[in-house]
């Protein structure tokens, strides 16, 4: 009897143990999550009756670590249909969104997000890259909606009655605008100001890009992406004795962009350092060998050295290039040159014998800005902005943007102008 009591005793025991070791050997999804057994996590929570808003978002995350985007989606959706206010949940719907090429749904998420955490920088600079490259009339459309209950109204009033109350709501319109305000909220925010300062010089907004670079580079004086911006800007602005002194600090920095030397070449040419251009100017066409306006330049620079047989090299060079296949390019570049120089009138004439040989849209934009410097008459700048609109451009949404905006403008200097007649 004492021995089988004994024997029951161990059974039972062995018993507890092995039920120990397969309790311990079952987790919990999280803890498979952690330990990033991401199938197990996954194979747990499917086999549950009843799943939370937290269970659907476990399971979202597992799909998108097993690459499993749709089924993420599915996962994240549910998610949200438990509760629409989780900025967890919205976060992980936009990015995966914007991982999808999805920006204008992106945009509606991060809408929703900055209305909840109206100070949290992250979601404004979610929603300039959301913005980034995205036609105007769809984002349009997504403002409407995102006032509208997710309904489109059919009347052109309503429709700008709803315009309006975006409006109100304080929120970005447009990409600049985002990254604009997501700086604001964090002024440290270096990314953002990168970004916002390359879309104000794709424009050619120098009245925006020039205090911002300067107050980055101020910030920031050794981060030499500033610095390069820095140097783009004062080209623009033609200083070109602060994109000569800007690309010595770049090189100090360790820089050595070829775009930097070309940039002080042809700032050494205009201070009339004619042998610095050269030297800088040899070095980059060793690269860029078919680059109209490097020869150009040098043959210019050689020609005020009094070295003519060079200059004739050069500057047939260019001309061969420009009568060539890239007869555009060589109108369009000379026409820049032109413009660089003040010369509007010349650059006109390059712009339009461009576009006769292309019927490149871009160019009509390019001759609507010149005739907006140029001419104190603004009905011809205004025709170009207007037919380059008509050609819905939209590899450059920047660029359609501005046009919009400068026809309003002149649209309201015209009227102010006839009533103070």
């Amino acid at each position: 009897m004492k021995y089988t009591l004994l024997a029951i005793l161990l059974i039972l025991l062995r018993g507890t143990l092995f039920a120990q070791e397969v309790k311990t050997d079952k987790l919990s999804p999280i803890e498979y999550f952690k330990k990033f057994q991401f199938q197990k996590a996954t194979d747990t929570l499917e086999l549950k009756t009843y799943k939370t808003a937290l269970d659907f978002f476990l399971l979202a995350k597992c799909y998108k670590r097993l690459g499993q985007v749709q089924d993420a989606s599915t996962a994240i959706d549910s998610a949200i249909e438990l509760d629409n206010s989780n900025v967890s949940f919205l976060n992980f719907l936009g990015e995966q969104q914007l991982r999808k090429g999805e920006k204008v749904a992106a945009y509606k998420s991060y809408l929703t997000l900055c209305q909840l955490q109206p100070n949290n920088a992250y979601y404004f600079k979610k929603i300039g890259q959301s913005l980034n490259n995205v036609f105007f009339t769809r984002i349009r459309e997504q403002q409407i909606l995102f006032v509208n209950n997710d309904s489109m109204p059919k009347k052109e009033k309503e429709k700008d009655l709803a315009l309006e109350k975006f409006r109100a709501l304080k929120l970005p319109s447009n990409t600049w605008q985002a990254y604009e305000m997501a700086i604001e909220l964090n002024p440290n925010d270096i990314e953002s100001k990168l970004i916002l300062t390359e879309l104000y010089l794709k424009i050619n907004n120098m009245r925006r890009a020039d205090p911002l670079n300067k107050q980055s580079l101020k910030m920031h004086p050794e981060n030499s992406k500033f610095i390069m911006q820095a140097i783009k800007i004062s080209y623009r602005l033609r200083d070109y004795q602060d994109v000569v002194e800007k690309s010595k600090l770049f090189y100090s920095k360790g820089g050595s962009k070829l775009e930097v030397q070309k940039l002080e070449g042809i700032a050494q040419y205009h201070l009339k350092s004619y042998k610095e251009c050269i030297e800088l100017l040899s070095n980059v066409i060793e690269v860029e060998k078919d680059s109209e306006v490097l020869h150009y330049y040098l043959g210019l620079s050689y020609q005020e050295m009094g070295e003519n047989q060079e200059a004739v090299k050069y500057l047939q060079k260019a001309i061969e290039l420009g009568i060539t296949e890239n007869i555009e390019n060589y109108y369009t570049r000379l026409a820049v040159v032109y413009e660089e120089l003040g010369n509007f009138e010349k650059s006109i004439q390059l712009y339009k014998a461009a576009y006769a040989e292309t019927k490149d849209k871009i160019l009509l934009y390019h001759l609507a800005r010149n005739y907006d410097t140029f001419y104190k008459d603004k009905n011809t700048a205004l025709k170009y902005y207007e037919l380059y609109l008509e050609e819905l451009d939209s590899s450059n949404i920047e660029y359609m943007d501005y046009s919009k905006n400068r026809i309003n403008e002149l649209k309201v200097e015209k009227h102010f102008n006839l009533d103070t007649l």
